[in-house]
């Protein structure tokens, strides 16, 4: 069949503006409606009300029956939401405060609905202490949850242990705003993970008054970008920021942020290992010289350490950045960039070490230290001027364990008297020195 050119060139044109026409209706970076914003997200579920009676409501309305418990309001949220992802607020608004006396807020997949993605807001507290396992808010089993409100655990009851946020289950929960605390000094957690569960904090603030503001248990994973985990006091000297129990190969991963403790910052007795890397600051103020900002407590603790920077600021002869006190593996410590010093706050960006006479790193055991990278530097201000006062930046003390200083890293004692040492060997350690490359100041002497 023969097509004429006049039919072929209308096709043409007709294609051009159907071409046109899909490109204004749609442009680049827009929505299916012409690059209208998109819809506002749903309304968030409400919870209000005090001691047994509490009501949610979402738009005005109620959910459920009002006036219940506040495990039957929360069971009826997911009843309704099935699935769906939802933003439920503790509170009317505002400073309002929902208190929910003894009680707890668990958040499981125990019905025959499910719960979507949760994002908690608003504020809530109690009073609730069940040795460990209670909490004033509780996710358990697969569910995924982000707190951006105030999370509060104010019971002080000797041996009952408090705990704000308790994450039993196997999801991911997320701290990226807000505060989640305790307020009472009679060992209370913040947050406790109890479970495989991984808790991730990219903001807020997560503090205590007793130990430890967070307790990652034996299969627990912990992994921290940014904000703050404040520890204020302790009931013990071991009391620590955070307790790192954990055999879970992922262990405790901060790259950012600030965890800080008038005690000891990070505690470790189980294998998973600690990785400290980018801009995290990690900073205590211990003055005891069996603990230290970070303590590998644990025959195969482990950390490994990049980036950032761990401190110890406390003024008194003696004081420990890092104190391997117990740990025989084979890779204790791994120190490939970052600094690590026994200093004030001004000396971590290269400034004067002022005002502290302490160890950098202790190692009072069988595991090995490896310090290497350009970028790595180990810092302290001892002045071994007489018996009783604690040698060397690196204090080499007890145990077999070995330590290699190389490719280019700095060791370095800014005391001011002869007998100061970078590297101080004690007799009762019969591990090796191998030192190739690094900067060691006063150099140490084989």
């Amino acid at each position: 069949m023969k097509t004429s050119g006049k039919f072929i060139g209308l096709l043409s044109l007709l294609a051009f503006f159907a071409i046109a026409l899909s490109s204004c209706s749609n442009p680049a970076g827009g929505g299916t409606n012409g690059g209208d914003p998109p819809p506002p997200p749903p309304p968030p579920y409400i919870i209000t009300g005090s001691g047994t009676a509490y009501t949610a409501t979402r738009s005005g309305a109620a959910i459920g029956t009002p006036d219940q418990g506040i495990q039957a309001v929360i069971n009826a949220i997911r009843e309704e939401a099935n699935g769906a992802d939802v933003t439920i607020q503790f509170g009317s608004g505002g400073d309002n405060v929902l208190d929910i006396g003894n009680n707890s807020a668990a958040f499981n997949n125990a019905g025959e609905e499910v719960w979507g993605h949760v994002t908690l807001t608003g504020s809530i507290t109690s009073n609730e202490s069940s040795l460990g396992s209670g909490g004033t808010v509780q996710v358990q089993s697969t569910v995924n949850l982000t707190s951006t409100g105030t999370i509060t655990n104010h019971n002080a009851g000797g041996s009952a242990y408090g705990m704000a946020l308790n994450h039993a289950g196997t999801g991911t929960v997320t701290i990226s705003g807000g505060t989640v605390q305790t307020t009472e000094a009679n060992y209370t957690n913040a947050i406790g993970i109890n479970s495989s569960g991984l808790l991730r904090i990219t903001g807020g603030l997560i503090t205590s008054r007793s130990e430890p503001t967070i307790n990652v248990g034996s299969s627990g994973r912990l992994e921290m970008s940014d904000g703050t985990i404040h520890q204020t006091a302790g009931q013990s000297a071991t009391s620590s920021a955070i307790f790192n129990q954990s055999n879970n190969a992922e262990g405790v991963k901060i790259s950012g942020g600030t965890v800080q403790s008038a005690i000891i910052a990070i505690r470790a007795t189980g294998s998973g290992p600690i990785a400290i890397s980018g801009n995290a600051i990690v900073t205590a103020a211990t003055a005891n010289t069996a603990q230290g900002t970070i303590v590998l407590a644990g025959t195969n603790a482990r950390l490994t350490m990049s980036g950032g920077t761990v401190r110890n600021t406390n003024d008194a002869f003696g004081n420990r950045a890092i104190n391997n006190t117990t740990s025989n593996h084979a890779e204790a410590i791994v120190i490939t960039g970052g600094t690590v010093g026994a200093m004030n706050a001004s000396s971590v960006h290269g400034g004067p070490i002022t005002g502290t006479q302490g160890v950098a790193i202790r190692n009072a055991a069988n595991g090995h230290i490896s310090i290497s990278g350009p970028n790595t530097r180990i810092v302290a201000l001892v002045n071994n001027s007489g018996a009783g006062n604690t040698p060397g930046t690196i204090y080499l003390e007890a145990g077999s364990g070995n330590l290699t200083v190389s490719g280019g890293a700095t060791v370095q004692n800014t005391g001011t008297i002869q007998a100061n040492d970078a590297i101080f060997k004690h007799e009762n350690h019969t591990g090796t020195v191998n030192v190739s490359g690094g900067n060691i100041v006063p150099a140490y002497e084989q």
